[in-house]
């Protein structure tokens, strides 16, 4: 694995990610266009969808933090540098903004 790989979030999952959760909330308007019972195929769809994503396994978007000391680029909670090998400060969550949430996927 090349350094760059380890250090920086996959641009590749990243977009994947984001295509999946616009592609869910379109197959949930879906269901929400037509009246009465959702349609064979619209079922058949969302059945498909859960698969693919169950297949993907892509999980949350990792999060990254710099390193105080040389500045590289490493996991948010991990205790020791990747590249220097300094011990890190425990990682402390700055606060969120109100009415800022991130919603889950599915």
């Amino acid at each position: 694995m090349s350094s760059q790989q380890s250090t920086i979030p996959d641009a590749t999952s990243s977009s994947l990610r984001s295509v999946v959760t616009a592609v869910d909330c379109e197959i949930s308007k879906l269901a929400q266009v037509g009246i009465g019972e959702p349609s064979v195929t619209t079922d058949r769809l969302r059945k498909k969808w859960k698969e693919l994503i169950n297949l993907l396994a892509l999980g949350p978007e990792p999060e990254y933090r710099e390193c105080p000391f040389c500045h590289g680029i490493g996991m948010r909670f991990a205790s020791r540098c990747g590249f220097c090998w300094k011990k890190l400060p425990p990682f402390i969550s700055p606060p969120e903004a109100p009415g800022k949430r991130r919603e889950p996927i599915g």
